[in-house]
Parts: structure tokens; sequence; C-alpha cells
């Protein structure tokens, strides 16, 4: 939401509901106590967006886990404000938990994680991501995804994502082939997106590699230089509505 105004996009708290915000009402629905697997700007964006308390709670208490990952400032040092305890006015943090992301996932904390899938949260196996990485400062970083992936083997179980919700009854908003996905991820954003029936628009920045447009089971609906283009596409197409 913040990185959305930095960028002077007029949005406010709860315009945008993103993977955070479903695994936020995901917890408060089934009044869970999670243990978080989060980088600062995640947990920072949870209490920001709802402008309400989000509490990690110590593996003793969790009855569930939340894992994701938010990109981590250039070269690879914390966003402002995120060190030194400093994780959003409303944030609590538990004694003894990670203070910043890197931290978050080492070998200690996953063990945490997986004792609490284990022996409390059998019913509850979600991830607010499953990203392999993404690219920062033009280097790759690894994102949720592997962490995830441990995690099931470790407890022989697969889990969900808040990503990507059940299908919910009656008739939705929108047709799916109305919308179009715009984005630098080929498998998570474009084919996922395709795989709805949605259409997708691939651009060369962030993530995208070279040749990424061939992983695509079917081709997107074009492969641009970047947003601006994408926006151009849509308008040479009609596509776009006011």
């Amino acid at each position: 939401m913040r990185k959305l105004q930095r960028l002077n996009f007029d949005v406010r708290p709860g315009e945008v509901f993103s993977a955070l915000s479903a695994a936020r009402a995901l917890v408060e629905q089934q009044q869970l106590k999670p243990l978080c697997l989060l980088a600062p700007e995640a947990m920072e964006e949870l209490v920001w967006a709802e402008l309400e308390e989000f509490q990690d709670f110590p593996a003793s208490e969790a009855t569930a886990v939340v894992v994701g990952t938010a990109p981590l400032a250039q070269n690879g040092a914390l966003p402002h404000g995120a060190g030194g305890g400093a994780r959003g006015e409303h944030w609590v943090k538990p004694p003894g938990a990670a203070t910043n992301a890197p931290q978050q996932m080492h070998y200690a904390r996953l063990t945490e994680a997986m004792r609490v899938l284990l022996e409390k949260a059998w019913r509850c196996r979600r991830f607010v991501n499953k990203g392999r990485y993404f690219r920062e400062a033009g280097e790759f970083q690894m994102m949720a995804g592997p962490f995830v992936a441990a995690l099931e083997y470790a407890t022989g179980a697969p889990t969900s994502s808040t990503a990507s919700p059940p299908p919910r009854t009656g008739t939705p908003p929108y047709r799916a082939d109305a919308v179009v996905m715009v984005g630098d991820d080929v498998r998570d954003d474009i084919q996922g997106a395709m795989d709805v029936g949605m259409q997708a628009i691939l651009v060369r920045t962030g993530k995208y590699r070279p040749g990424d447009e061939k992983l695509c089971r079917t081709p997107p609906l074009a492969v641009v230089d970047c947003l601006a283009d994408a926006v151009a596409f849509l308008e040479e197409k009609g596509l776009l509505e006011e």
C-alpha cells in the first residue's frame, strides 16, 4: 500500500485487498493465534492497511503459522523503520521474536513453525505466497516458496494459499475473461491468471528472465517492455474501460 503511494498512486486503506489482507481476514474469522514468519514490511502492512493491532504469537501459544515475504530495501538493507524493534505502531512483538526478515527464516525459527504445524495447526496450513524469487537492486532474492516447501516436506502435508481462496458461491462481479493480469512472474502472475480464465500480459521487468514466455502452456496476450507499454497495448486494442 505505502509503496504504491510512494509511486503517487491515490490508494487508501481498504482499497487494496492483497494476499496479506486475506491472511489477516482468515486469522480473524477463525480466531487463530498465528506464529508469523513475515518480513518487517509485510508485518507493517498488516497493521497499517487495517489500522488495527495484529499479534504475532510465540510458538508456545500459536495455533497457526503464517508464512510470507516482502522485498527488502536495496542492497538487502531493512526498510526504513524496520530495525530496532520499530515494526509498526500497532504490531505486538512477542518475547524472543525475530527482529528482521533474514532472522525469520533461519533453522530454529522454521523448526518452531514445524512444531506448531505438527502439534496444533494441522487443520490450518496457510501461506501468504509461494513465490520462488524476486529481483531487488538487480539481484535475485529468495521468496517464501522454498521455505513453505520445506515445512510441507517436514510435516508431510500440503498447505494452501490465501492468495488463491476457494471459489465463492453466487455471481462474481466480473467475468474472468474480462480481466487482464499484468505481471513479471511467468508462473504465478501470467500462467496462474490464464489458468483461471483471465488474460495476461507479461512485462520484461523485475524477475523476468529471457525466454520466460516460452514456459507458458498457452501464449499470453502480449509480452511488453514495461507497464506503460502494457497500458498502451490495452488502449490500442480497445480493452480498457473507463
